[in-house]
């Protein structure tokens, strides 16, 4: 009986970690977040948003972007850091809606970043992604 009812309580306590957070250490975090690189008229946009309305951009973490021009063309600016984007902050301290970068570029970029994406109650570890423009 005491086994049945330590069971009981320990799925009871797995089911409310479960729905408590958003983001657990087994989730594929890059599934978490979107990223699109729109080239267009000498200027690149970078956009990172989360993939759904229950996770946030954490505004807090030294995100980082590294560009390299695609085609041999150039882009004004090779590392951009969190201080250069521009955050659409949320309701929730320390957590954004979405962040844009903007760069001059002639012929797009290709390029990879860090970044950190939370749920209102946990945050995931940093995760590496890539991109190229369109």
């Amino acid at each position: 009986m005491k086994t049945g009812l330590a069971l009981a309580a320990a799925l009871g306590l797995v089911a409310v970690t479960t729905t408590v957070s958003e983001i657990r250490a087994d989730d594929d975090i890059s599934k978490q977040f979107v990223v699109t690189a729109t080239q267009s008229k000498g200027k690149v946009e970078i956009l990172i948003k989360p993939a759904n309305d229950k996770v946030f951009i954490n505004s807090e973490y030294a995100l980082k972007l590294h560009l390299d021009p695609k085609d041999g063309g150039k882009v004004d600016k090779t590392d951009l850091t969190k201080e250069d984007g521009a955050y659409v902050k949320s309701t929730h301290e320390g957590k954004a809606l979405k962040v844009t970068f903007n760069v001059t570029a002639d012929k797009g970029v290709k390029g990879e970043g860090k970044l950190v994406v939370c749920s209102l109650e946990a945050c995931g570890n940093p995760t590496k992604f890539s991109f190229e423009s369109k």
